[in-house]
């Protein structure tokens, strides 16, 4: 039985091998020279194709009893329409930014501060830049600071493990810390697509100028083009120069406040200025004293005299009517 079923595929091979030379031109044919139908049922064109005949399609089953190759070679040999190649991941663009806070006594948060600013200095502006740096004394026990700078991520990532140490030598602490990203991908991405685009349309403006026969007019309408093109391509440049430096650049800021004591120097003061003005103050109040009289003396001078000769009229006229009563 086995021979026999063999004997039968190898008939339908060579009949199929037959059938796939003949050229069929009218729409009895399989397929036309111009098509072929692939996996899915598309029609895609190709150049030649061998049409195979219907008679030389054997099922899995007749194959497999006839012992020719086994169902699991026939499975392996079709192809996986459903694996599709994945798509490569689009590439993230994250700017980041940390915020420490640092306590130390008052005499020590000036040093820490150089200290700190100087191995941005040392590092050189490739990996750090000093974005911005103050110190304020509010008295000899209260000193505030802050420093913000932008550094290379590895650099910085060095740089933010050695805080707590510093700290700790200053005989401080690290009292915050806080960490926080902006997602440039669009921005970027975006950017750099018109960028591109700005540039595809630069090219064909100039070739539209080396074209023979343009006209004048035709020519100032394509030279103002190509100066906003230009425009346009040295702006996106310029943004896209600006986003991409941030992101290769994180961004710490710093900020140093020193310790509060319950008894300081800032607390007693108030009470010895008020001991130093005492003096001070009785002095100002006699000066105000002394500038009043002196504002009003002149006043005086005019109105004393006003008033007494007031005074003595009325009392003539008062005595005059006394004397007609009494008459």
């Amino acid at each position: 039985m086995r021979n026999w079923m063999l004997a039968a595929v190898a008939v339908l091979a060579l009949s199929a091998c037959e059938d796939g030379t003949e050229t069929h031109s009218g729409n009895g044919g399989y397929l036309s020279d111009e098509d072929s139908i692939t996996v899915t049922g598309s029609r895609t064109r190709r150049d030649t194709f061998s049409s195979t005949s219907p008679l030389a399609v054997i099922d899995a089953e007749t194959v497999t009893e006839a012992g020719l190759v086994d169902t699991a070679d026939i499975v392996r040999s079709v192809p996986d329409i459903q694996n599709e190649t994945p798509e490569p991941e689009t590439e993230t663009y994250l700017a980041y930014r940390y915020a420490y806070g640092l306590r130390a006594p008052a005499e020590a948060v000036r040093p820490l501060v150089q200290q700190h600013q100087q191995a941005c200095e040392a590092a050189g502006p490739s990996l750090c830049q000093i974005v911005n740096s103050n110190v304020t004394e509010a008295g000899s026990d209260r000193v505030s600071a802050r420093l913000v700078i932008r550094a290379e991520p590895g650099w910085l990532t060095t740089f933010r493990e050695g805080l707590e140490a510093d700290a700790e030598n200053a005989g401080g602490e690290v009292t915050s810390s806080s960490q926080s990203a902006e997602d440039l991908t669009r921005p970027i991405l975006d950017t750099q697509a018109r960028l591109d685009a700005q540039i595809q349309l630069r090219e064909r403006l100039t070739g539209l100028l080396d074209r023979q026969g343009a006209n004048i007019e035709e020519l100032i309408r394509v030279e103002r083009e190509l100066a906003r093109v230009n425009g346009d391509i040295e702006s996106a440049t310029a943004q896209l120069r600006a986003m991409r430096a941030r992101v290769s650049m994180s961004i710490a800021d710093l900020n140093y406040q020193s310790e509060i004591r319950p008894i300081s120097q800032s607390t007693v003061n108030p009470v010895g200025e008020a001991i130093r003005d005492f003096a001070g103050i009785v002095l100002g109040g006699l000066a105000v004293m002394i500038r009043l009289i002196a504002g009003i003396l002149p006043w005086l001078i005019l109105i004393v005299p006003a008033v007494w000769l007031l005074a003595r009229w009325r009392r003539g006229v008062n005595g005059r009517k006394a004397a007609e009563k009494a008459k």
